[in-house]
């Protein structure tokens, strides 16, 4: 299986590369790992939250995994328009996705979305909406 730093690399890559979440963030793309702890948090924001990699085999070596992952769109706007419109441009980026490319020594083969949530109410001035996908990845 691929560790977690390789996934979280490679896939906020991919959205900061992505011209449909760039836009809608701006200048400051706010694109990171969910643990992510800094002092200057600016919105709107994208955090990765990396879910549960499954072995797909039970022989060594395991080659194939199953990974559940999310993205959370978070807005301070009034409406939430803004957190929602984030969620579906994620959706976007990596619905139906495969990245044949070799990435740090594993491919994502599919990548299928699994379901948006709308946006809530986080805090009294925070929106949140979220994406929620599956990926296969094959170790090379």
């Amino acid at each position: 299986m691929i560790s977690n730093e390789k996934l979280q690399e490679a896939f906020i890559a991919r959205m900061k590369g992505d011209g449909g979440i760039t836009i809608i963030l701006g200048a400051d793309t706010e694109i990171r790992e969910q643990q992510w702890q800094g002092r200057a948090f600016t919105y709107p924001a994208v955090r990765l939250a990396l879910g549960t990699q499954v072995p797909l085999a039970f022989i060594e070596p395991c080659e194939w995994s199953l990974l559940s992952f999310s993205v959370l769109c978070l807005s301070e706007k009034r409406s939430s328009k803004e957190a929602d419109e984030l969620a579906g441009a994620v959706n976007v980026c990596f619905h139906n996705s495969a990245w044949d490319e070799a990435l740090d020594n594993f491919r994502l083969h599919k990548i299928r979305s699994v379901g948006l949530n709308s946006a809530t109410r986080m805090s009294e001035r925070i929106w949140r909406a979220e994406a929620f996908f599956q990926a296969r990845i094959h170790t090379i």
